[in-house]
């Protein structure tokens, strides 16, 4: 058996408490945990009582963290990983927090992958390829990557979005010499766009 022996604040984490027991070993929870499991000073629990506080514990502090990184930016299923795994979060911790946010839809990669395409590509209009590449960078599968791009192109023409580009470096495929032509051809496949499609626009203006 182990008894608690200490219940102290947690200096700059309002509402937490370090919960220390009788072997030196400590787990910080939240007031609300510490009602549920009933903790005070003197309370006896045996190993399976504590391996559960523990992980109550854990799993709370990593849910909270979690949620403190959707904050600031939506982000995908594996981006959260990352950034939770960078705080030595337990894997199986974490596991259980994502599904736990999964099942609730804070986090849901299809969801995810529109918002970020749509955003993406009004800021830097990009081939299927380019996009498919961000995506992959966030992590997303490449299932939703397929049905993804194929919505997202659904709405949009690809060869006004060349266009808009060529009109913004104010370049005139008719006037362009040779090398000029093969350096936009260069820039507009580094964004993405087909080598056939950009021929079509380029050889139309």
């Amino acid at each position: 058996m182990s008894v608690v022996t200490g219940i102290e604040k947690i200096q700059g984490k309002r509402g937490y408490r370090r919960v220390t027991f009788d072997d030196f070993t400590c787990a910080e929870l939240d007031d609300e945990l510490i009602r549920f499991f009933g903790i005070r000073q003197g309370a006896e629990y045996d190993d399976a009582g504590i391996k559960r506080i523990k992980h109550f514990s854990a799993r709370k502090i990593a849910k909270d963290k979690a949620l403190e990184f959707l904050k600031y930016r939506s982000k995908s299923e594996s981006e959260l990983r990352r950034k939770l795994s960078g705080k030595k979060i337990r894997r199986d911790i974490i596991d259980e927090v994502l599904a736990d946010l999964s099942r609730v839809g804070i986090i849901n990669d299809r969801e995810f992958a529109m918002r970020f395409s749509r955003d993406f590509i009004s800021r830097k209009p990009a081939g299927e390829f380019l996009l498919k590449m961000e995506l992959k960078k966030k992590g997303i599968k490449d299932e939703i990557i397929d049905e993804t791009v194929e919505a997202v192109y659904s709405e949009l023409d690809k060869k006004e979005l060349i266009l808009k580009l060529i009109r913004k470096k104010k370049f005139d495929p008719a006037a362009a010499e040779q090398k000029e032509k093969k350096r936009m051809y260069d820039f507009l496949l580094r964004r993405g766009f087909s080598w056939d499609l950009i021929g079509e626009v380029m050889g139309s203006n």
